[in-house]
């Protein structure tokens, strides 16, 4: 069995420009061969996001301005 323990981590964000912010964090803890935790939150950008990435990403900016920011959660 392999002992290591790996998170996996994938973001949405605001673009790919240089002011980029987050929008969503979703974090998955594999270890000896299964999911041993799992974390998704929204994240409050603090700002609007374009209606491009609304689309894209299908996080509406209700559900945004509703969601924790990311200085409540960074921890």
């Amino acid at each position: 069995m392999n002992p290591r323990r790996y998170v996996i981590c994938d973001i949405e964000a605001t673009g790919l420009h240089e002011e980029k912010d987050i929008i969503e964090i979703a974090l998955i803890t594999y270890q000896d061969g299964k999911i041993t935790d799992v974390y998704e939150t929204l994240v409050n950008p603090l700002r609007p996001v374009s209606e491009f990435i609304q689309d894209l990403t299908s996080i509406s900016h209700r559900a945004l301005e509703e969601a924790p920011k990311f200085y409540d959660i960074a921890d």
